[in-house]
């Protein structure tokens, strides 16, 4: 393993205070960063602390997450401000051998400490809780001063102030939905000022619109939505300016109204269309049946009377003589009993078009 033997120490952080349990992420501003190794940070004193795991972006600037819990001492309260470290050892691996530190430290090993100390501090709080907003009420691009009041229990924190004077956004911030954001002032535990946002939004475009007033101790955190932070933007817009929109919707809906109906048309066409299409099949189908039962019988009405031989069927005059004969005897038969002749022809003819 590869000793590091280039100082590393940080000077600023941004934020610099947030919530119990936050989800931001935090600005680590120093020198001697290294992708080598394991960043880390961490919150608290030893005994008594949380970690986090790290990403350098430079080598002068690194992200940390907030500590997803973070256990305040019995003996402290919150607001509570703890050291903050970073590391880029595992302190539980020697970083000389490798190996894991297992029970009571060597003499050797007592001295090795990744974590900085340079005076950096992050504090805990508990994220404030509306309970009032005066006034609640606003023209769109109005400047005013508007007071938010916390409940007692989860009070307002007055801003740590940067410790350097780095691109940081530290501080109290107000935001009022789509308007804007503006920066905040702390007043006492229960009180902060804000001020309404200089929008571009123009007031033609607006009639009246209620949105939700949140507040971050930090820039970062923003407090949860209640009825209690409700303000009310009042332009100078009527309702003639959303008419190319509902024209627009209504246009749009008989256009889909008229497309089902032709849809429904043309099902009903293809409907009442099938019963013919079936009765011509039905028809065609009996002819072609009907076809068919009368050349069965004219076959068979041939097999009565003898079989038809086409023309040069015989390869001699001697077979076609002895067939003319048998044909000529047939005949006579036929004349010397006429009643078996007329009870062929009848059967026939019954068959034919019967």
């Amino acid at each position: 393993m590869c000793i590091r033997d280039s100082p590393y120490g940080i000077y600023d952080v941004d934020p610099n205070s947030g919530p119990v349990n936050g989800k931001h992420q935090i600005m680590i501003y120093g020198n001697g960063f290294t992708r080598d190794g394991k960043p880390m940070c961490r919150f608290g004193i030893p005994g008594s602390y949380a970690t986090s795991d790290g990403v350098v972006l430079s080598k002068d600037r690194m992200l940390c997450n907030a500590p997803k819990t973070f256990d305040v001492p019995k003996v402290s309260e919150l607001p509570l401000a703890v050291p903050l470290s970073i590391s880029f050892f595992d302190e539980n691996v020697n970083p000389w051998t490798g190996a894991k530190f297992k029970g009571r430290l060597l003499q050797s090993e007592a001295h090795f400490d990744p974590w900085t100390k340079s005076g950096e501090i992050y504090r805990f709080y508990l994220q404030p809780v509306i309970v009032r907003i005066d006034p609640n009420t606003a023209k769109v691009g109005e400047i005013i001063d508007v007071y938010v009041f916390a409940d007692p229990k989860t009070p307002f924190i007055e801003p740590i102030a940067p410790a350097t004077s780095s691109d940081a956004e530290i501080g109290i911030k107000c935001k009022f939905g789509r308007f804007g954001t503006t920066i905040g002032v702390y007043l006492n535990k229960t009180t902060i000022r804000c001020v309404t946002p200089h929008t571009k939004i123009d007031p033609d475009d607006v009639i009246k619109e209620v949105v939700n007033l949140e507040v971050a101790m930090n820039g970062v955190d923003f407090t949860s939505d209640n009825e209690d932070t409700l303000f009310t933007f009042i332009g100078t817009g009527t309702m003639l300016n959303y008419w190319p929109y509902v024209v627009g919707i209504i246009l749009g809906i008989l256009a889909i109204i008229g497309l089902i109906m032709l849809l429904s048309w043309c099902w009903e066409k293809q409907k009442a269309a099938a019963p013919v299409d079936n009765e011509y099949q039905e028809r065609a189908g009996g002819r072609q049946k009907q076809s068919g039962v009368k050349k069965k019988q004219a076959h068979t009405l041939r097999g009565d009377w003898g079989n038809s031989v086409p023309r040069g069927l015989f390869l001699d005059k001697d077979q076609a003589a002895g067939y003319q004969g048998e044909r000529m005897s047939q005949i006579h038969k036929s004349v010397a009993y006429p009643r078996r002749s007329e009870r062929l022809e009848g059967r026939a003819s019954e068959r034919v078009f019967g």
